[in-house]
This record gives structure tokens, sequence and C-alpha cells, in this order.
């Protein structure tokens, strides 16, 4: 993996940490981490800056490449390389992708690494925003069943000031939740 990731030592970054199944690079408080699980052999790019513990931003290689209008480069397949000489390809390919991306994100006073932090915070927001719909739609489904009609209105009506969208059967039943209150 050292190997494979050396031309990031042209963008200022040094090998901070070597292990078994990971190395980190490092400039100043940006950390770049390339990684093979070990229990699933998934392989993958992540760039942070920040401390460990305390990254102030946290992204992969994905969004980073569609950060700077490169995620089209994104293969279909997925990374997990359980066979040796699979990971060593995922690792080239990873290598591959970081070097086209490398100058857009990497660059002094590049964009594209703000763009990248602020894209995965946007989805980690959607993932936990979609959690808390999903656990408010199964109260209001348990409410639906119990004939709770002040609680099926007081979740849907939690879910659409969320900004979340009720879907055609949700709508049907708070009309019928509050035609019965």
């Amino acid at each position: 993996m050292r190997e494979r990731f050396a031309f990031l030592a042209n963008w200022g970054f040094e090998v901070e940490s070597v292990h078994e199944r990971a190395v980190v690079w490092r400039a100043a408080d940006r950390r770049i981490t390339v990684a093979r699980d070990w229990r699933d052999g998934f392989v993958d790019v992540t760039f942070a800056r920040g401390e460990p513990g305390a990254f102030v931003d946290r992204f992969g290689l994905h969004e980073g490449l569609e950060a700077v209008g490169k995620g089209e480069l994104w293969p279909a397949h997925g990374w997990q390389g359980y066979d040796p000489t699979v990971a060593r390809s995922y690792v080239d390919e990873l290598a591959s992708l970081t070097s086209a991306v490398a100058p857009e994100l990497l660059g002094l006073g590049s964009a594209g690494w703000e763009r990248a932090a602020a894209r995965s915070r946007e989805l980690s927001h959607e993932y936990t925003r979609d959690l808390a719909d999903s656990r408010t739609r199964r109260a209001a489904e348990a409410a639906w069943h119990a004939r709770d009609w002040t609680a099926v209105v007081k979740h849907y009506v939690a879910l659409e000031a969320g900004g979340a969208s009720l879907a055609p059967s949700e709508l049907k039943r708070l009309a019928y939740a509050r035609k019965r209150l």
C-alpha cells in the first residue's frame, strides 16, 4: 500500500504510521488512510482533518471524487478483497483514483476538500434524519394499529414538520385520524 500511494509526498504528505493492514499519511492537520478491514477485506481510502478521536471533518474517496466533479470515475464494483491478489488490485485502483483527484482535492487553497467534507456531513445528517424518521414512522404505525388517533396525528405531523414527505397511505391515515379526533 505504501509504495502505491508514494505520490502523496508530492502534496506534502509523509508516512505517519504503517500497520499490518493500514498506512496513514499526514500533512499538517490532514490525514489520508488506506486500510483493508481484517473482517471483510474491505479496502478504503479516507481523508480526515484534525486529530484522531477529534476529527473536524472526514470523508471517503467517493465523496472526494464527487466534490471535484469526477464522480463518474468511481467504479461500480465493491471493494471487498478477500483474496490478497484482489486486494492488491483494489489498492492499485484506489491509488490511481486518488492520484486523479489529488490536484483538486489536496492542492493548497483547494476548495475540493471543503466540498467533500461538506458532502460527507450532509450525507451523515440525511442518514441520521432517515433513522429518526424511520422510528417516528414505526411509532405512527403502532399508534394506527392501537387506534390511538391522537398519537397517529402527532407522529405524522412531526414527520411533516421535520421535512419528511408522507407516502399517500400515510396521508390517508393522517386524514382519517384527524377525522376521528
